[in-house]
């Protein structure tokens, strides 16, 4: 988001009356007044859905600040569909139309839409969205290991060509598996999406028990 003051034409002398804000796609947008009717108020800013204000920015073409993509919405360009069974519950991410993440829940799903969002925000764009080898090694499963919970316990899978984080409950039924496919699959992201996992799914279980 761009920052311009505004002035009041009999000011000669003090700070600026007020503030437009316009909306980019970067530091580097410059056409950004153009693609749009109007600025942006403060109000419009605060109450956008999905989004939380970020950090200041400053360069030589003036001020502004981020907005931060939160998980009360899908990650930008990550794709989710849901598809219910009498046992088990399917979530697909797909990421220009290929399948980075697939969310295995047995029976109904306890977790929010929350889980699902947090989980898109941990997956790859689209230049690691394919069907290409995974870039981690078994021996980086330890530190991608979520740590347990009360009633939850996670296992890491390293395949070629698949990761695959296991949540148990209480040590004797699964309560998701989650599999992730796709070069841009690094360890971070690796470690996000099982974090993801581990938060929501110990909410899930602390608010049905």
């Amino acid at each position: 988001m761009r920052c311009e003051p505004v002035f009041a034409p009999d000011t000669l002398f003090g700070g600026p009356a007020g503030w437009r804000l316009w909306v980019t796609t970067g530091p580097d947008d410059k056409d950004y007044r153009e693609r749009q009717q109007r600025a942006w108020s403060w109000e419009d800013a605060v109450r956008v859905l999905g989004w939380d204000l970020d950090r200041a920015h400053l360069d030589e073409h003036g001020e502004g600040f981020w907005l931060e993509r939160t998980t009360r919405i899908p990650a930008w360009g990550c794709g989710i569909t849901t598809r219910a069974r009498s046992s088990f519950t399917r979530h697909v991410f797909r990421v220009a139309r290929c399948r980075v993440a697939l969310l295995r829940c047995p029976g109904e799903c306890s977790h929010d839409t929350e889980l699902l969002n947090a989980i898109s925000h941990a997956c790859p764009g689209p230049e690691g969205a394919n069907e290409e080898r995974i870039p981690v090694r078994w021996t980086q499963a330890p530190e991608m290991t979520p740590p347990p919970t009360k009633r939850l316990r996670f296992g890491v899978e390293i395949r070629p060509m698949t990761v695959r984080v296991t949540a148990t409950e209480d040590m004797q039924c699964e309560a998701a598996q989650l599999t992730l496919t796709g070069s841009g699959w690094t360890a971070e992201r690796v470690r996000a999406a099982g974090e993801a996992l581990r938060a929501h799914l110990a909410d899930a279980l602390a608010t049905t028990h």
